[in-house]
Formats: structure tokens, C-alpha cells, sequence
């Protein structure tokens, strides 16, 4: 059975599982996900495949359990280990080409603060690091971005990779992201993703930007324009094209009572007609979930089968084994053929501590990829590089335009010193008299934030001052009551 499956559709569903693993890709973009493992509970629910999911409960379980047991003060979870193996028919057990390990650290509110990557070097078999992520928040723990850095292994120091930055409209919905790349000493503009809501509070759009130059601005790249009825959703995507919009893909869920899709349709535009691409089609078990997943592609008259997936579960509902199969038609025995498998292990806890990915080798199955997931509290005294050696500092003085704007009653202040300073930022009114002195301090260089509360004062333009030194800067804000 295996011999009639080429080795090009074997790796394509290999490709496939990690695309599901690491990234959970999505047709379309969605509201960007806090890191939190709890805000993925809401933001990643699967529209079929649970796999990344499983994963995602099992890392908010054991981070609840943690939370009991810690003490106050920054700390590690170590949650998982993900070895890579080739594939060769010679060796049941592969060649280990690559090995990672990932670590989370949580501050006193429960909130991710860093998430750090090891590599195994296959050389001297040690653990190095690899990559790094600073989450950065306000006074009221709103996310406002993330920096990424990377490890220069000549000089043994981290060195800024990616920063997004998050801006929020007045009901701390997203309103805008900036992505930036550390260049030349300094982050240059790379793009920015541009959040609309309906009425109901739903996403109804998201524009994605480009940075071109002082010369061309921010300029258009993608739209997704989202529809909401009953029993359906659908996502049109639009790309920029001689100056205006125009339509590229059609994704179009329909749902079931329970808000589970029944089948996901996937056209494209062709002239001025949506034509079928393929769709998936969903069937459930008694508890809900979903255990057989059909992929089929439309010929031009009729759908014809493509791809299966079935899961299996304990009598916990907790997924143990999945089975991905391709359509296979030769005249003769047209039948469903196995591309791999992957099964799923848990702790007593019911906690994932492991996935294995195998492909068909002769009548048996050979590994692939596998992943060990271990929930340890770490000290950050035991890992290499201290917490408080990751903080990014700024290149220069900014004061940010408060969000949200306009504000009632609070709002929130934000500022960048390159340099450990001296610091004043007082709010006046338009007579030109200070109503607040919000900061008179000497503060740390890094990226500080103050809340301002307007509670006592009248509605209206107030400007808010950020001086320290030779730099001085005045910015507008509005109180609507």
C-alpha cells in the first residue's frame, strides 16, 4: 500500500503537520494573539484540527497548577522539547538533525514576560541559545508589543531582531500593530496591520501596510473584509492592485448550531465569478469534536476526494492518535492510502507530554518528528542568562501619543529614554495651566508608561509634556465625558 504513495506526497503532509504544529495557520488573519496561554484559549479555537490546540490546553492546565505552587517573583516553565529526525528507510529509529527547547516566564500576575529557545548543537551536544522574546505591558497590563532578539553566537550576546508595537482603540480592541526590524543600530518601519469592529463588537476588517520610504509612505497591501450571519462567516481577501482593491479569495464557513463548522468552502476570483478551489468537511462524534476531516478539490463539475484525516480519543475525549490518508485513484483500487500518523501521549494530569510523528515504512511505520512536552518550574537563577540581562533599551527620546484617544476617564502615557534621566511629564490645559505633574523622578533607561486619571477635571484638549534634559516634547489629547 505504501509503495503507491510517492515520496513528494509524503513529505508534503510532513510539511503540513509542522505548518499545524508550529504556526496553527489560519486562511485569514485574526485579532494577534496575546501571549498568554489563556488569551489562546479564546483566539485559537480549531475549525477541525485540534492538534495545536490540545497542546494549548494542556500548556494553560499546568500553568494554572504552577501558579499555586510558585512564590512571588519572576519564574521559568520549561513546557517543552521538540526533537527533529530525518527519514530513512535503513533506520527505524532516523537520524536526530535538530533538537529545541523552549522556556516561558511568567511575572507575579501570571502574564508571559519572555519566552526563550535552546538549540541542541549536534556537535557538542550542548544546549545554546537560540532566540528570545521580551512581552512588554502598560500599568494596567494591556500587551503593548513584543521585541524578538537574536543570539550572535561570535560575541555571546543578544542582539534586537523584530519589535511590534500595539495600539488599541478606546474599548482596548486593536486598532493598529507596527512591525519594525533592528537595523543599522536603529528599528526601521517595516508594516502596519490596520483593525476595524462592527457594531456587535466583531472584527469587520484588517489592513496590512507596507513601509516604503519617506517618499511613498505607508502603502496597501492586503484587505480582509469579514461577514457575519447566522449559521455563517465568510472572509473575502482583497489585495492592492493599480490603486484599488480588488478581490483575490473567498473563505466561507458554515456553521452548525453549536458555532462548529460543518464544511469550509474556498473560491478564488476569476474576471468577475468566484470559482470553487476546494472544500473540507467536517463530521463530529457524540462529544462534539471533530473525529473524521474531508478535504476535497472541485474538478469543474464534481468534487473529487483529496485528503482525510480521522481521530481517535480516550474516554476522556483527550485526542491519542491522528491519521492523515490521501485519495489514491489508479483504474483499479482507488482507496484511501496512509501518509503518516501521529500519536499523542499524556502525564497523570492529562497533561500533553508528547507527539510522534511516523510515516509509512513498508507495513510498519517509521518516526518522523517527535515532540516531548515536560512542565518544569525553573529558578531564573538556574537559567543561563538572567531575566533582567533581556530588557531592550531605546535608541533615542520618544513620548507616544496616549491610547486611548479620546479618553474617558483614564488613559495611558508612554515614553522611551535611551539613558538613565531625569524626568517631568505634567498635563496642562489650554489656558496653558498644569492641572497634573504625573512624573518628577529619575528613572532607568528602558520603556516607561503612566496612567492618567481625569476623574476631577472638565472635558476637553489637554497637552501632556514629557521633559528631561536637552529634550522637550508637548503632545494633544481630548477628555469626552
Amino acid at each position: 500500500m505504501f509503495t503507491k504513495i510517492t515520496f513528494r506526497m509524503i513529505w508534503s503532509g510532513v510539511l503540513l503537520f509542522g505548518i499545524c504544529i508550529i504556526s496553527h495557520a489560519q486562511v485569514s488573519p485574526a485579532l494577534p494573539p496575546t501571549i498568554s496561554p489563556e488569551s489562546h484559549l479564546v483566539q485559537q479555537k480549531s475549525l477541525g484540527n485540534d492538534t495545536t490546540q490540545s497542546i494549548i490546553d494542556s500548556l494553560a492546565t499546568v500553568v494554572e497548577h504552577l501558579r499555586k505552587l510558585k512564590s512571588t517573583g519572576p519564574w521559568w516553565l520549561a513546557y517543552s522539547e521538540t526533537h527533529q529526525y530525518s527519514i530513512d528507510s535503513y533506520n527505524d529509529s532516523g537520524t536526530l538533525v535538530s533538537a529545541d527547547r523552549y522556556y516561558v516566564a511568567y511575572d507575579d500576575n501570571g502574564s508571559v514576560v519572555q519566552q526563550l529557545t535552546k538549540e541542541l548543537d549536534l556537535i557538542s551536544l550542548e544546549w545554546v541559545d537560540s532566540t528570545l522574546m521580551n512581552m512588554e505591558y502598560d500599568v494596567d497590563h494591556h500587551q503593548m508589543g513584543y521585541i524578538s532578539l537574536q543570539m550572535d553566537r561570535n560575541s555571546g550576546s543578544w542582539i534586537n531582531f523584530m519589535r511590534q508595537v500595539y495600539q488599541y482603540d478606546t474599548n482596548w480592541r486593536f486598532d493598529r500593530i507596527i512591525s519594525q526590524q533592528w537595523f543599522n543600530e536603529k528599528w526601521l518601519d517595516l508594516r502596519q496591520t490596520l483593525y476595524t469592529f462592527n457594531a456587535s463588537n466583531q472584527l469587520s476588517s484588517v489592513i496590512s501596510q507596507d513601509w516604503l520610504g519617506e517618499g511613498l509612505g505607508w502603502v496597501n497591501q492586503k484587505r480582509y473584509l469579514y461577514n457575519y450571519r447566522q449559521n455563517y462567516q465568510s472572509t473575502a481577501t482583497q489585495s492592492w492592485i493599480n490603486n484599488k482593491w480588488a478581490d483575490i479569495s473567498l473563505t466561507e464557513y458554515y456553521l452548525n448550531d453549536t458555532g462548529n463548522p460543518d464544511s469550509i468552502l474556498y473560491k478564488t476570483m476569476d474576471n468577475t465569478e468566484w470559482v470553487n478551489v476546494d472544500r473540507t468537511l467536517y463530521y463530529y462524534s457524540a462529544s462534539g469534536r471533530p473525529d473524521t476531516t474531508f478535504r476535497q478539490i472541485w474538478m469543474g463539475a464534481e468534487w473529487e476526494n483529496f485528503t482525510r484525516t480521522i481521530v481517535k480519543r480516550n474516554q476522556k475525549d483527550l485526542t491519542t492518535e491522528e491519521l492523515y490518508q490521501q485519495w489514491y485513484e489508479d483504474g483499479y483500487s482507488d482507496s484511501w492510502y496512509d501518509i503518516y500518523h501521529i500519536r499523542y501521549t499524556y502525564d497523570q494530569y492529562d497533561n500533553n507530554i508528547g507527539q510522534y510523528l511516523e510515516i509509512p515504512n513498508g507495513y510498519s511505520w517509521q518516526m518522523a518528528i517527535s515532540t516531548t512536552n515536560s512542565y518544569t518550574l525553573v529558578k531564573p537563577t538556574e537559567v543561563p542568562t538572567p531575566v533582567e540581562n533581556f530588557k531592550s533599551v531605546p535608541q533615542r527620546f520618544v513620548l507616544n501619543q496616549n491610547y486611548p484617544n479620546p479618553f474617558n476617564p483614564n488613559t495611558i502615557i508612554r515614553y522611551e529614554l535611551p539613558n538613565t534621566s531625569d524626568v517631568e511629564l505634567t498635563v496642562y490645559d489650554l489656558t496653558g495651566r498644569q492641572v497634573a505633574t504625573l512624573v518628577n523622578e529619575r528613572q532607568a533607561a528602558g520603556i516607561h508608561s503612566v496612567r492618567f486619571d481625569a476623574q476631577n477635571i472638565a472635558s476637553g484638549v489637554y497637552f501632556y509634556r514629557l521633559k528631561t534634559g536637552n529634550f522637550n516634547q508637548v503632545r494633544k489629547m481630548l477628555l469626552l465625558r
